[in-house]
């Protein structure tokens, strides 16, 4: 006789029988196994992250935005007599390490700097031989500081007088003693190179930028004259010399923009005539411009000359 269902679990019995725990310890196992998983997954990202050392993006492929300087005239120096060292020279040097150089080499020149932290590579351990790219020479070392290093984040500091140079590089060997000695030869070369007896000019430079702000706002007053200047046409439009300015355009709003960006113009017929040929078929003006006749480069200027007295409100004349 088969037994009949169980209308409800016999606790009893179940303890009595070990072999019918195994139901409950599946399910618990379970219900384990997905916390588990659940708590690896929520954690997982932290464990990678402690687990594999940072990697710092190159630093030779960042844009580096030059800074803004005057432009300024350095003075002739003697090198052969700055390179000998002396106490003043070590001092200067001391100072202009500590403001220029210390945060990325570090106080004792290893490359170890705070700012340097972040680069890739890291910037040069002066005490180490290896990986100089134009030496450890006193003219390499000047070369360097002069025209600097891009692909190593190494700046320029060629807006620095030629004895500051030479400081800082005294101030840089005194750091190890097995920097090659100072050759009175290369000394010469060096002189050559960088005309250091006479002197150099260092151009001002601007942040690109700015220079780009500063490249809007002109474009952006040289478009509104145009624009005025194309209104204050329809003004002239029966004038006997609107034809003459007509009739050699084939694009009126490229013509009206170059006149008002290049005013070089405005100085006579003649300047008109030498900008207008010099920059046909890209000035909105016909190439038939080439063959005009005096007089009537001098009817083109006179109406040229008209439209922009009316657009800077001056009048017709």
């Amino acid at each position: 006789m088969n037994k009949k269902y169980e209308d409800e679990i016999n606790f009893v019995e179940v303890i009595k029988t070990p072999a019918r725990w195994f139901g409950l310890f599946y399910i618990y196992f379970f219900v384990l196994l997905i916390a588990a998983g659940l708590f690896y997954m929520k954690y997982m990202s932290a464990a990678y992250k402690n687990s594999v050392s940072p990697l710092l993006a190159d630093s030779t492929n960042f844009a580096r935005e030059i800074v803004a300087r005057k432009g300024s005239v350095t003075q002739g120096a003697n090198i052969f007599e700055l390179a000998g060292q002396s106490n003043d020279l070590m001092s200067k040097g001391e100072q202009l390490y500590k403001a220029n150089c210390v945060s990325c080499h570090g106080d004792e020149g290893r490359g170890n700097g705070v700012a340097g932290a972040a680069l890739n590579p890291k910037p040069r351990d002066f005490h180490s031989q290896d990986g100089w790219v134009f030496g450890r020479t006193f003219s390499g070392m000047f070369k360097t500081i002069k025209e600097g290093i891009a692909k190593s984040g190494m700046p320029s500091y060629d807006y620095m007088p030629v004895e500051d140079r030479v400081a800082l590089i005294h101030y840089i060997r005194n750091f190890a003693q097995d920097f090659p000695p100072i050759d009175e030869e290369e000394l010469k070369l060096l002189d050559q190179d960088y005309n250091l007896s006479e002197g150099a000019e260092v151009p001002p430079q601007i942040p690109v930028n700015l220079a780009m702000v500063k490249i809007e706002e002109e474009n952006s007053a040289k478009t509104a004259s145009a624009k005025l200047m194309l209104m204050n046409l329809q003004k002239f439009e029966r004038d006997s010399l609107y034809q003459t300015f007509n009739e050699n355009i084939y694009d009126m709003q490229k013509a009206v923009q170059f006149l008002s960006t290049d005013e070089s113009w405005k100085s006579g017929a003649e300047n008109l005539k030498i900008l207008l040929i010099q920059s046909v078929n890209s000035n909105g003006f016909k190439t038939r411009i080439i063959n005009l006749k005096d007089d009537e480069w001098n009817k083109l200027f006179s109406f040229i000359r008209k439209i922009s007295l009316e657009n800077s409100g001056a009048g017709n004349v």
